[in-house]
């Protein structure tokens, strides 16, 4: 193709398809070059270009009778996941979860540090990944099979969730495992040539019908090395997993494990006399989460976020289903998280990029207390060097909340604790952290709102009043606010 780019300079675009319709045929390559002379100002060096091709003869190749179980891979499956969700509970089908959208993942290093090769990419791309990003490309409906990009952002350009080039990009084609309700796929490099090289990569993905405080991830899945442990190219099994899950599952159940562990340790059920006679957020209500500032024993602040995950038995997002609970004790499961700046103090000499919590607990309606055990996901790095994560918890931590009443005088926030409840001389035990909520309850709005409605039609009536010539006592009364701004008519 020829034709006028900008400042009409000429160009030629050309782009070569592959006549494979499998896996091996389906990236493009191409130039956009330059019909100027070299010595032209409109002249510019040729543009390489790769794209995907979206042939719809397109045959599936790599994944005929696909198992996840395929291959040496040595070991057991450290997920440890017993019971997986069927294809289904998973809302519109696997094409719903690659429908084109990128999912990101974090990924968790299973193997020795140094022992193998770590990354997948061996060392072309010069970073080892802390996350994998899936994009469905296509997708059969009716043999529940994808193809799929699957790649790998730097960690240090900031952009994690940014699709990466095609030299941290592989190219793989995925089936549901009918036999063991989970994702199985292969996948390949794509090499400088914009061909599709060694297809030596496994993979599968996993939806968890049980979660729990130890088990709390809504996807999980692995990546390994169908070579040699001895070919050059040989990697560890790599494991990843999410917080977030790409739908609503139907059957998704939350199994508390720490409920008496809970009433052990905490003192509900005691109301106080400051407490008395006032009503608090209901457990399936807005304010039980929120955007949180914590501030350590330095007064050093981070920036994070308190979130339900479950409320009983049901999803915290299905709240209306839970509108006919009147439990004055209610069991609820949370996600905790929050960014430490580099010069916030917490733990051990202990560098940690992001701080995330599952934790589940007790909430008391009558007194607005939430008290629960948490598990903190030990993702860190120790002396600036890059370790391997090793995907281990601390339980050993106590998350306390106290909600302000719903219809509070002043504008009261939720505050709390996170505290170790370790020896000061364990090297996980950190100092506790004060947290509060960094905005007011739903209410509270509301009502702020209403009383703002209220004096601007205060406003409009009285200066009405004094257009038409009509005065209250001889001079408009307006609120103290407006009286004090802009707003205040001399």
């Amino acid at each position: 193709m020829v034709g006028l780019g900008k400042n009409y300079s000429k160009v030629v675009l050309k782009l070569n398809y592959s006549k494979n319709n499998t896996i091996y045929g389906s990236l493009i390559d191409g130039t956009l070059e330059s019909l100027h002379m070299e010595s032209d100002y409109n002249y510019f060096e040729p543009i390489v270009i790769m794209g995907l091709s979206q042939n719809p003869n397109y045959q599936y190749q790599l994944v005929d009778n696909v198992s996840c179980f395929s291959g040496e891979r040595g070991g057991r499956d450290k997920n440890n996941i017993d019971i997986n969700l069927s294809l289904s509970k998973l809302d519109r089908g696997v094409c719903f979860i690659f429908d084109g959208r990128t999912s990101v993942y974090e990924l968790e290093y299973w193997s020795d540090y140094g022992s193998v090769n770590c990354s997948p990419l061996g060392g072309s791309i010069g970073y080892l990944p802390n996350w994998i990003a899936f994009r469905g490309v296509r997708c059969d409906q009716h043999s529940r099979k994808v193809q799929l990009l699957m790649g790998f952002p730097n960690p240090s350009s900031g952009m994690e969730f940014e699709f990466p080039g095609p030299n941290a990009t592989l190219i793989a084609e995925g089936a549901w495992d009918e036999k063991d309700n989970q994702f199985c796929g292969v996948a390949c490099r794509i090499l400088a040539n914009a061909s599709v090289g060694d297809c030596s990569i496994g993979l599968s993905l996993k939806f968890p019908a049980v979660l729990s405080l130890r088990n709390w991830r809504s996807t999980v899945g692995e990546i390994w090395s169908k070579k040699d442990v001895n070919d050059s190219e040989y990697f560890g099994r790599i494991g990843f997993q999410s917080w977030e899950r790409p739908f609503d599952p139907q059957g998704l159940r939350y199994e508390y494990t720490e409920i008496e562990e809970v009433r052990n340790s905490c003192a509900l059920g005691e109301e106080t006399a400051e407490g008395k006679g006032k009503s608090y957020p209901d457990g399936f209500s807005l304010d039980m989460g929120f955007d949180m500032l914590l501030r350590n024993t330095e007064g050093k602040v981070a920036s994070g976020f308190l979130r339900p995950q479950f409320v009983g038995d049901v999803l915290y997002v299905q709240q209306d289903e839970l509108k006919s609970n009147h439990s004055r004790m209610l069991n609820m499961s949370y996600r905790i998280g929050f960014t430490p700046p580099p010069d916030f103090r917490f733990g051990a000499d202990a560098i940690y990029k992001f701080v995330h919590i599952s934790a589940e607990g007790i909430y008391d309606r009558d007194t607005g207390v939430l008290c629960m055990i948490g598990c903190r996901h030990l993702d860190f790095q120790l002396n600036d060097q890059n370790s391997i994560k090793n995907g281990s918890l601390d339980c050993e931590t106590r998350i306390k909340v106290q909600f302000p009443p719903l219809h509070a005088e002043q504008a009261e926030i939720a505050k709390g604790t996170i505290e170790s409840r370790r020896s000061k001389s364990d090297p996980l035990y950190f100092e506790s952290l004060q947290l509060s909520s960094n905005s007011i309850t739903t209410t509270q709005a509301k009502e702020s709102i209403w009383k703002m409605k209220l004096e601007i039609t205060m406003v409009v009536i009285c200066c009405g009043g004094l257009i038409f010539g009509v005065l209250f006592r001889g001079r408009c009364i307006l609120p103290k606010r407006f009286r004090d701004s802009t707003y205040y008519w001399q």
